[in-house]
């Protein structure tokens, strides 16, 4: 039985007191939305009632557009106050307050205009009572600014001098301002104990809140807990049972009464010597006695039923305390039903090791066969799985020759490999020719039977094999070979062995198909290989005949190149990509026309323009055939000079291709070495001098000097 999840009670919500701040602003947002509301009509009423008394030109026209602009104004904060920008409105309120008392006060005195001091105290208790300190301190610091300005222009003459009783001006003012003051000082601690009181009020009620609700999930688990351990006990798999010291059973599940065979009464008034074996009652009193001095015990009893069957028993009991009273606790498991249970346990944990030997044995012929592509290895592999798990002496695993529709030796264990390898067997002829051309599963047994079936291996007759086994191998409906299996005693091929016979033949076949199909691919791609070579070649040679003076200047720098890039470390896959570049160094000269190609004279510098372009047509050409993406390096960049003064794009030092820089030596070198119709072949020596002079301008000095030592070389020495 699963516990469900317990949660908060139904209007008790979670987690009360983390939202008391956001309660306490709730609140006071609600108490400020409401006084805005309220003091916004009344200054819009004062406001009207202060401009009808203005009757003479001069004060009318001032009060009247004073009054008028601060309308809109409040609208702004009204409309504010709605949105619930309540800072904006309040200070909006506050400012229109301040002004209304402030410009009587500068006009004519406090004395003359004793009603501002209410204009002066409204903002001040506003804000005192909705906590904004900031704008409390503001408000008093206008208020009493105004008045004691005034006071100061009172006495120096700049306003009139107002009735105060007898009292100088300056007496008056302090005394309005120190009540200002009080009154903020006042405000300012009563809106704080206002807030504080609040904010306690509301910890209070979610503190009370949370307390009841934590009592309620305690009540609900604990009738939960209830529920699961009443739940538990009835539906255990076993006897439980509860006994008092006096030997009395005060509660069980409902096995206990099922198993003796009595009712909830019966058992209510039975003792240990009515429910238990009477040769057990000995051990079970000293069990029970075990139970209460030490705690726990465990051993073994029979339990009598009303049929007077003996059921064995396994006792499990702790000493448990409840209410002040001790009781043994006991669980009793059949051990009839255990033993049961122990048994198939086995014979499911063998078969289920079986399977796994099985598994872990196709996995390995699946990793031979993604792992090596090699048949030999993976036949191995296969062999080795063959002998382990189907428990025999010897396989081996003849492959079928399509061309000449033959069965010849593939791999062995347990055979002799030597006498096997000569062995040919025709599709249809004898047994293993008849099993493969049907494809079908032939059992032989008996060490005549097996000799008799199997002429061509004369060395069976003494080996002593007692059992013969040969299956087809078929993958994709294609037949790939045959399986043999040779065994010296009797075979025990059930259902299930010839089962996984079928599966590990089916491995098999697939790993040969694997193979085949790799072997093919290889020689495919070989040919294809090849015949990509000799197009490039081709190629080259048709370059060498268009123009007669470089006739076999393709082969020679070819070979020359390639053996420069092997002394400088090239691997063999990068050597063929160098090979391919050097046949095709000229390639865009395809591109030239032969009137400047062939032209016998000094070429113009329109000329030489076009024949400088014959890099990019060789990229042009080349760069759509994936393959030669690789060789690319040459026949664009064999042009480029060491300090960038080359061509087609001005490359300098390292930025040229290493292909490019090794062929654009030999290619110098062997124009230097060859005879052409305006001079003469220099000598190798010659030439050297001249390629060592260009060292660092021309060419990549590091190539420069392998080549030198590569020419004095007088035999091929290996790669650095």
């Amino acid at each position: 039985m699963t516990r469900r999840a317990l949660g908060s009670p139904a209007g008790v919500p979670d987690g009360a007191p983390n939202d008391l701040v956001s309660r306490v602003a709730t609140v006071r947002h609600r108490a400020v939305h409401h006084l805005l509301l309220v003091l916004i009509g009344l200054i819009v009423v004062v406001l009207v009632q202060m401009a009808l008394p203005f009757r003479d030109g001069a004060r009318f026209r001032f009060g009247f557009l004073l009054n008028l602009a601060a309308l809109p104004v409040l609208g702004y904060a009204l409309l504010a106050n709605l949105r619930g920008q309540q800072r904006v409105a309040l200070a909006i309120v506050t400012a229109i307050l301040l002004i209304a008392g402030a410009v009587p006060v500068l006009q004519r005195g406090l004395a003359a205009n004793p009603l501002c001091l209410l204009f002066f105290t409204l903002p001040i208790v506003l804000s005192g009572v909705v906590g904004a300190r900031r704008n409390l301190g503001v408000c008093a610091a206008v208020a009493v600014a105004s008045i004691f300005v005034s006071t100061a222009l009172e006495e120096a003459g700049a306003l009139p001098a107002s009735p105060t009783n007898g009292d100088p001006d300056w007496w008056f003012s302090v005394q309005a301002a120190s009540l200002l003051v009080l009154v903020a000082y006042f405000l300012d601690r009563f809106g704080h104990v206002l807030h504080t009181t609040l904010q306690d009020a509301l910890a209070a009620q979610a503190e009370v809140r949370q307390q009841a609700s934590e009592r309620i999930r305690a009540q609900d688990a604990l009738i939960e807990e209830q529920r699961f351990s009443t739940a538990a006990l009835e539906n255990l798999p076993a006897i439980f049972t509860l006994l008092g010291r006096d030997g009395r059973f005060t509660r069980w599940n409902r096995n206990f009464p099922r198993a003796l065979g009595m009712t909830d009464k019966e058992l209510a008034n039975a003792t240990l010597e009515d429910v238990f074996s009477p040769k057990d009652h000995e051990e079970v009193r000293r069990h029970v006695q075990r139970v209460f001095e030490d705690g726990r015990d465990t051993t073994e009893a029979a339990l009598l039923t009303r049929a007077g069957l003996e059921v064995p028993h396994l006792l499990v009991a702790s000493r448990l305390e409840l209410e002040g009273n001790e009781y043994l606790a006991g669980v009793a498991l059949n051990t009839s039903e255990l033993a049961l249970a122990r048994t198939r346990i086995q014979s499911l944990s063998q078969e289920l090791e079986e399977r796994l030997e099985r598994i872990t044995a196709l996995h390995k012929i699946d990793q031979a066969i993604t792992g090596s592509l090699d048949i030999r290895l993976t036949l191995d592999v296969v062999l080795e799985q063959v002998i382990g798990r189907l428990q025999v002496d010897a396989a081996s695993v003849r492959l079928l020759s399509r061309a000449e529709h033959v069965l010849m030796f593939g791999a062995s264990r347990g055979l002799p490999s030597r006498e096997l390898r000569g062995v040919r067997v025709r599709l249809g002829e004898g047994t293993v020719g008849r099993a493969a051309l049907d494809r079908r599963r032939v059992v032989l047994r008996g060490e005549a039977e097996i000799a008799a079936a199997l002429p061509k291996l004369p060395f069976l007759r003494d080996a002593g094999f007692q059992a013969y086994v040969v299956t087809p191998l078929v993958a994709k409906g294609q037949l790939q070979g045959v399986l043999e299996l040779f065994h010296r005693s009797h075979l025990e091929d059930d259902d299930d062995w010839h089962e996984y016979l079928t599966t590990l033949a089916t491995q098999a076949a697939i790993a040969v198909d694997s193979a085949t199909l790799f072997e093919n691919l290889e020689r495919s791609n070989l040919e294809l290989r090849l015949a990509y070579d000799r197009t490039i070649e081709g190629w080259a040679r048709a370059l060498d005949l268009r123009d007669e003076e470089t006739e076999g200047h393709s082969r020679r720098v070819t070979d020359m190149t390639v053996a420069l890039a092997e002394r400088l470390g090239f691997s063999a896959e990068n050597l063929v990509h160098v090979r391919r570049g050097a046949l095709l160094h000229d390639i865009g000269k395809m591109g030239i026309p032969d009137s400047i190609l062939l032209k016998p004279g000094k070429l113009t510098d329109e000329e030489w323009a076009i024949m400088r372009r014959h890099p990019d047509y060789a990229v042009e050409l080349l760069s759509p055939i994936e393959f030669l993406a690789p060789a690319l390096p040459i026949p664009r960049s064999h042009h480029e000079k060491w300090d960038g003064s080359g061509y087609p794009l001005g490359l300098r030092g390292e930025e040229i291709p290493l292909p490019a820089r090794i062929f654009a030596v030999v290619d110098v070198f062997d124009a230097l070495t060859s005879e052409r119709p305006y001079r003469q072949a220099l000598s190798q020596q010659a030439a050297l001098e001249y390629i060592e002079s260009q060292s660092g301008k021309h060419f990549d000095p590091n190539v420069v000097a392998e080549f030198v030592a590569m020419l004095a070389s007088p035999v091929d020495e290996p790669a650095p």
